[in-house]
This record gives C-alpha cells, structure tokens and sequence, in this order.
C-alpha cells in the first residue's frame, strides 16, 4: 500500500524494539489482569471450547473474563501452544498489594508472588502469548496512520506525527507487552473507523461497506465496547443518505442503503455468530454479566449519578502512563504536561472551526479546500464522546477507572490531537511524538523494574555497619538491625524504617513482616504489615546466609491522640495460624519486645501564647489541677512545658507538697509522660502537656498546702533552674473504710 512509506517502517521497528523491551521489564501477571487473560488462552488450549459465562464463569481462573469474545485469545493460543501449558502458570496472589501506596515509590506494586521456578511450560506460553499483543500495536499504529492520512490528506506529515505518537505512548507501549485484549480491539476499531473515513471522502459502496462492517465485527470479536464506533458509522450514513451535495439526495439514499446493508451484512457475518451464542447460552448479547459478580460491582439500574472526579483523574492518568494495576505512576507534573499538550489541541480545534466560519461568512471566498474535513472530525468528535457517555454509565456499574477503556476511540483522539496542533503550528503536530517518546524511553527502567526488584544482597562489608541486634526468629531468619530513617514523623506523614534480615535456612511458608509503634499500655498507634522484599523477596524463595535490608514505610494516622516516643517492634507472622514467630536473642534468651523508638508527633493546635519568660532550656508555663484534694487519693496535675531550646539529657519531673512550714509532705516524680516523652526528644518552639498521678498519702492531715514542680537530672540529683511555684491545694480527710 502507498501510505506505508519508509519513515513509517523506522516508527514500527522502533515500536517493536520498545515493546520488547517492556515484555523483558513485565514480570509474568503483572499486566492488567493478565492471569484472568491468559487463563481465557489456557482454557482455549487445553479445554477445547469457550469458558463458560455468568456466576460459574466467575468462579473460573478466566474469572470476568469469561464473558470476552474470543477473537484475541484465539490468535493468542496460536502460539502459545508451541510451549503447552505444564507446567502451568499459578498466580500466588501478593496479599500486602495496595492500589493505594505511593505510586513512584516501590512498595508491594506487584500483584503476585514471583518465584525464580515459575519457567517452562505455561510461562514460556505467557511470553508467546505476549507477542500477539505486540503484533495487534503494529496494526494499531498502521491504522492510526491511515486514519490521520485520510481525515487529513493535505497536512504533510500529519500522519507520521500520528503514528508516532501512538507508537510511542506509554501505555500503548504497556498493553501491547502484555497478554491483554485491548490494543487488538483499539486496532480494529481504529480500521473501522479508517474504513467510515474513507466512504465519507470517496463515497460509499457495497465493497467497502463490507470492509467496514467486517472491521466492526471483528472489533465486537476482541471486546463489546468497540461497538461505540458504531455510533459515529451511523451518523456517518446518515450524512450518506442526506447526500454529500445538495442535489444528490436520492443518489444518496441509495449510496447509504446500499453501503449500510453491506456493512450489516459484513458485521453479522464476522461476529454475529458469537452474539446469538451468547444469548442462547446465556441469555446475554454482550456476555456482560459476569462483571456484576465482583465484589465491588454495583450492577443495577442506571442512573445519572455525579461523576467522580478522583475515578476520571485516575482514568486520565491511566490513559497515559500507568502500569501495573494502574498502580505504578510517573509523578503527577508529567500527566500536567499532558493536559496541556490536549489543551493546545483543543485550542488549535477551535482556531479551526472559527477560521472556517470565518471563510464561510467572507464574500467572494471560494468553498473550502477540504470540504469533508468538518464531517470527519465530528465524526471522530462523536466517537470520543460516544466513548466517554459509555465508560461514564460503565462505572456506575463496575469500579472501572482505567484509561484503556477508551482505547476504541483511540484512533478518534489521535487524529483529533493531531488536527488541533497542526493548526497552531505543523511542528507541533509532527514533533509532539517526542513527548511521551520521553516517558516511553524512561518508564521500564526509572519506573517497571524498581517496582518489582528484589532488595540487593548485602556484602560484609555492609552487612557490619547495620547493626548487631541478632535475634533469631525460630530457625528461619535474623534479625540484623532497625533503623527509623528519620527521628520525628508527624501524624498523616509516612515513617521510613529501615529492617535488616539475614535469612538462616529454607522454608516453605511465607511469613509476613510485621512492624509497630506502641505507646502505653501496649497500645498499638501505627503499623505496618507485608512480605520482605516489600512483596517482592517473600521467605519462601530466601537462599540461606543472604542478608538484605527492606525500607518499610510506616504510615502515621492522622488522628494520633498524643505527641509521644513510642517504641518500635518487629518481627515474623505466620499468617496461616495467626501466630508470632518465637524469637531469642544470641545467648538464646528472650528479648525485650521493642527494637527501637522514634518520636510521632500529633497535630496538635500550636497555642498563641507567648513563650514562658525565662533563660532556661525549658520552661514551665502552667499547671492544671483540681483545688481540694482527700487524703490517700490520686490526683492528676496536668503540667504545661515550653521548649525553648534542645538538651541532651533526659531530666525528670519533681512535684513536691509542702506545709506552711515548708516541710515535704509528699512528692510524685517521675519523667515527662510517665517516661514516655523524655526531654531530650522535645523539639525547640515545642509545647507539651505533661499528665502526672500524684498519689496522697492517706494519713496526711487536712490543712492548706504549697504544690512546686521542677526538673532535675536523675544521675546527678542537679536541679535544672529554678522551682516553679503551682499554687496552694486544700488537703481534706479522705474516705476511710
């Protein structure tokens, strides 16, 4: 064909070298639902039929996949027979991944377990299996080309642009290096619409009417919602039938019947067979229900709810860059850059309907140099938003954020895209390519691989400086060192721990990492749970005398009640029994529970009191407490510091009661908190509220007395500046039995 020059040539070879290299970067089941998809081609090879549909095709390893036409998983199991499927591929679903972690950050991004024996047999037809996507971007990009040449044949180098960019999205790039069903579809839809621009330039006929409805069958045949081109195919022989110039209506009617009956013709010949199965079988055309068994589904009736704006950003940001589950992200400055290259789009597209309006209204202008050019773009205009109305009801129904649903009308938008930059400047239009050629470069190895590395193994070298805590937990593993990576964390921030491990012998179980702050009463504030490697090096795969460090982030909750030090602990679960692994140190006794401590800090309003007057490093500014108090009770006194300045030392509390004669009556001292705040944690500019019991002694007598507090060093028995007067309580008899 003409249109395949060589410059397009270059644009493929380099799409398919850049797509080898994401199926190296791609761990096996890392892409979007790619067990569920290769569980379809299993099932093809081994089964010999189509899975089944509805609640028992849920219940299948092909799970909501069951409910996908065939098309794509057919040419898929082409050649992943050559491998067979034993062993076969098992998914050990990672049961610490979160969608919800920060996405540039590696940290249980991977879906599955991935174990260094997972070769052969089924996983080498996974990687076969593989190819068939890469093939279906191949023919994504050439239809892309012909579709931009088409709708916009007087723009040199418009096409290429087009290709070029599609070539190099990221995500395009993702899900063609996956096994995963929608670039085929994106492919198809893309030709159809090829195809519809092509009748709308040159006129409809019996031949490319079948063209066209064979194109949309064979899109229905990889995934229902490619059936949203035929939106803009039906406005497209409408504009047919009303004839493409004034006097030709009759002609037109003709035309359109003519090219519509063919493409009718072609679709059900191509596709129809699958959809009255489906409803025989099923009772359901579009074999949708499936989807309504996920746990999350609202399936039900459809109704105009409020778009959720986070869902559509995520959509956004999936639509260019997002791997994994869509939990592997660039930062978000790179999706603005995005926006403001559509931005320009939009802006160019709208300096071309008013130039051309323009012309229009001028006297003695000839009739535009591309009068299709307008009915084209609509056409595209309509299946983008054909696309979006669809995936809008869509996610009234499933919990479906994801770009690639709008993979249909791909086509649709590059063209669109690439009219909108032409019009502001040519350049832009044949050079924007270069944008997400960037990104796409970048991505396996600034973005995939990390997220799914093992730690590095430490030398001895290394493995000295972490530390000696050497507690072995049962005969699996050691326990080198804890290290928070930051002194302070406030409440909503994430603390970064650092946990060493020296792996003793092999095991089958995978154990889970646990990691806690705890403050009084053995009160739990903050933790952390997940397998070593941050999901990625589980125990089960540990080579015996290996040592590795993992960066644990420790996330703090937001309503934390109390600025405290609170004490880290560590260790190993054995989630199958819900139980600890006993852990001794290296004399073989037990040792304490706590690893470590580290200061978090709650969002307490910062008063607008003036500090407290004063040279001292800190600096009492009040006290709370009640003014009678029985004989042999407790009471709280409720004592209220400044820091003004960090001390080194840990200083102890004194509350002492005195007569009128200045005699100690009684005393309760103590640490800041009850020990759990000493001083040498206080930050300067801090305030602290500091509760103290102070217990009365039953037999003190009644009277009026003098309450003083100050600080000292419990080694020294120094007191540091001067006692602060509190105030005079009423002692009363107490309750005697």
């Amino acid at each position: 064909m003409r249109f395949l020059r060589q410059p397009l040539w270059l644009v493929l070879a380099a799409f398919v070298a850049l797509s080898s290299l994401y199926i190296w970067a791609i761990p096996p089941l890392e892409g979007s639902d790619e067990f569920e998809h290769f569980a379809y081609v299993t099932w093809l090879i081994e089964q010999r039929t189509f899975p089944v549909q509805g609640e028992a095709g849920w219940n299948s390893p092909v799970r909501q996949e069951s409910g996908q036409p065939p098309l794509y998983y057919g040419l898929a199991s082409l050649p992943a027979r050559l491998a067979g499927t034993q062993p076969p591929v098992i998914f050990r679903p990672n049961p610490y991944f979160r969608y919800d972690l920060a996405p540039a950050r590696p940290d249980n991004k991977n879906t599955a377990l991935h174990y260094p024996s997972d070769t052969g047999g089924g996983w080498r037809g996974l990687y076969l299996a593989r190819t068939i996507s890469m093939a279906s971007g191949v023919l994504l990009i050439i239809t892309i080309y012909g579709l931009t040449h088409t709708v916009l044949p007087h723009r040199p180098g418009a096409a290429l642009g087009a290709a070029a960019f599609t070539a190099f999205m990221p995500q395009v790039l993702f899900h063609s290096s996956h096994v995963s069903n929608d670039i085929l579809a994106a492919a198809f839809g893309t030709l159809a619409l090829w195809v519809l621009a092509r009748i709308v330039r040159f006129g409809g006929s019996s031949m490319r009417g079948l063209a066209l409805g064979a194109a949309l069958g064979a899109a229905a045949l990889v995934k229902v919602n490619t059936l949203v081109v035929g939106l803009p195919v039906a406005l497209g022989l409408a504009w047919l039938w009303l004839g493409r110039d004034r006097g030709s209506r009759r002609a037109g009617a003709v035309q359109a019947l003519r090219t519509g009956g063919a493409a009718a013709l072609g679709f059900a010949a191509v596709a129809g067979w699958w959809f009255v199965r489906s409803r025989r079988l099923y009772g359901s055309f579009l074999g949708l229900d499936t989807h309504c068994y996920q746990e999350l589904a609202t399936c039900g009736p459809i109704g105009l709810a409020r778009p959720n704006l986070v869902a559509w950003r995520d959509t956004f940001r999936s639509f260019w860059a997002a791997f994994g589950l869509a939990n592997i992200r660039p930062p978000d400055w790179v999706y603005w850059i995005f926006a403001a290259l559509i931005g320009l789009a939009v802006l160019g597209l709208i300096r071309l309907i008013g130039r051309r309006q323009q012309a229009r209204r001028a006297r003695g202008t000839a009739a535009p140099d591309d009068p299709h050019l307008p009915v084209l773009l609509l056409l595209m205009a309509v299946a983008v938003a054909g696309n979006v109305l669809l995936l809008y009801v869509w996610m009234q129904q499933i919990l479906a954020a994801y770009g690639r649903l709008l993979f249909p009308s791909l086509g649709a938008i590059i063209t669109l895209l690439i009219a909108g930059l032409w019009e502001l400047h040519p350049r832009l239009a044949r050079w924007a390519w270069l944008l997400p050629c960037v990104l796409a470069v970048a991505a396996p190895f600034w973005l995939i691989r990390p997220a799914y590395a093992r730690p590095p193994f430490l030398d001895d070298a290394t493995l000295s400086e972490k530390g000696s805590v050497g507690w072995r937990y049962g005969d699996v593993a050691e326990l080198i060192g804890v290290t928070p990576l930051a002194r302070s964390a406030a409440a909503g921030e994430t603390l970064p721990v650092e946990i060493c491990w020296r792996a003793l012998n092999e095991t089958d179980t995978n154990y889970t990492v646990f990691l806690q702050a705890v403050g009084p009463d053995e009160a739990i504030v903050a933790d952390r749970y997940t397998y070593p490697g941050l999901g990625s090096y589980p125990t089960a795969i540990w080579e015996p005398g290996r040592a590795f460090c993992d960066v644990v982030p420790l996330p703090i909750p937001i309503d934390l009640s109390r600025t405290r030090v609170y004490r880290l602990s560590v260790g190993l679960l054995d989630d199958g029994i819900d139980q600890r692994l006993p852990v001794v140190d290296a004399a073989g006794n037990t040792p304490p529970p706590f690893v470590g401590e580290v200061r978090l800090a709650a969002n307490a309003p910062v008063p607008d009191d003036p500090p407290p007057p004063g040279d001292a490093a800190m600096r009492l500014a009040g006290a709370a407490f009640a003014a009678s108090w029985p004989a042999g009770s407790e009471q709280v006194v409720v004592l209220r510091w400044f820091a003004a300045d960090a001390v080194p030392s840990d200083y102890t509390v004194f509350l002492h009661l005195r007569d009128d004669a200045g005699q100690l009556a009684a005393q309760a001292d103590g640490p800041p908190l009850n020990g759990w705040y000493p001083t040498s944690w206080w930050s300067p500019g801090e305030w602290i509220v500091d509760d103290h019991n102070f217990t009365l002694p039953p037999t003190l007598p009644p009277g009026v007395y003098h309450l003083v507090a100050g600080l000292y060093d419990p080694a020294s028995g120094q007191r540091l500046g001067e006692e602060q007067p509190l105030g005079t309580v009423q002692i009363v008899a107490g309750d005697r039995p």
